[in-house]
């Protein structure tokens, strides 16, 4: 393609990431670091690699819920198959970013730096931070590798949906909803009166809203992710307890304000609707394993 061409490319991408940006009401940044990283996991997609990368957190849930998800400012991903030394992780990336798309996007990853990320000091990953950019506009990718992740059902081949329609649309595996609502569980018990990641709190009911489910597949994700990290699921009832809800409320409406969100729940009541949702399938019985999840009634009930 001409330099022009390329030029005159990439200004009407700006226009048209612009006009989103002021009909959504999202922030214009926002709205350009999310085009960058779709069209990362276009090229991922497209690559010998798309197999041995899982899209997990919240750019998996924002593909399934475009337009109401919670911004993102990470690529979160499992690695299967695929070994973590970090040296070979780059190398991989390097050849995932400079796949050519003709959608205008540049990765520059001779500015990559790893950093080992031990979260909260729940898990090990690699964190890898790289320069992007579309014409003069230049932003940083973050992306983040986990890696020997339980997951008792089978990933799910997913096409995300893309914000510019004549855009290839990158095809991944995905998590399967049941073991992001188990990890997001897992990390509030486990992380205790310590955590600040309101995210999942936000996230557990964002997926129960919007979603069906049957009961014995939550219930085997949640079982087997809190035996493989190790963590005892009877530790969970501080949750519930005033003194936490309290102390966490003030954190939650910063939360809600950072994400320019229109929740409207306060974190009393975000917590009811997790009880609601959880307790009932951690405490299940075997005649109530066919259960569903009914989100208008936020009850679980005998399938149709």
């Amino acid at each position: 393609m001409a330099k022009r061409t390329v030029k005159d490319m990439q200004a009407s991408i700006r226009v048209r990431l612009l006009h989103l940006s002021k009909k959504s009401g999202e922030n214009y940044n926002a709205v350009l670091l999310r085009f960058f990283q779709e069209r990362f996991l276009a090229r991922l997609g497209s690559s010998a690699y798309r197999e041995h990368f899982v899209l997990k957190g919240g750019l998996l849930l924002l593909s399934r819920h475009i337009n109401t998800f919670r911004p993102t400012v990470d690529i979160d991903m499992l690695g299967v198959t695929i070994s973590n030394n970090p040296e070979h992780l780059s190398t991989v990336i390097k050849e995932i970013a400079g796949l050519e798309l003709d959608d205008g996007v540049q990765f520059d990853t001779d500015t990559m730096t790893i950093n080992l990320i031990k979260e909260d000091a729940e898990y090990e990953g690699l964190r890898f931070t790289f320069g992007v950019r579309l014409g003069t506009i230049k932003s940083r990718m973050q992306l983040d590798i986990g890696f020997g992740d339980l997951v008792p059902m089978p990933f799910i081949k997913s096409v995300l949906p893309t914000m510019l329609t004549d855009f290839s649309a990158p095809e991944l595996l995905i998590y399967p909803l049941e073991s992001v609502i188990a990890e997001k569980f897992q990390s509030i018990v486990y992380l205790g009166l310590a955590t600040s990641r309101m995210k999942d709190f936000y996230d557990i009911v964002f997926l129960a809203k919007n979603n069906s489910f049957i009961l014995k597949k939550l219930k085997m994700a949640i079982e087997a992710t809190f035996s493989h990290r190790k963590t005892n699921i009877e530790n969970r009832f501080f949750i519930y307890e005033q003194a936490y809800i309290s102390e966490k409320a003030k954190l939650w409406k910063s939360f809600l304000k950072k994400i320019g969100s229109n929740e409207s729940a306060n974190f009393s009541e975000i917590i009811d609707q997790i009880k609601a949702f959880l307790e009932a399938v951690i405490v299940a019985k075997k005649s109530e394993m066919e259960l569903v999840w009914d989100s208008r009634d936020w009850r679980w009930r005998i399938s149709d």
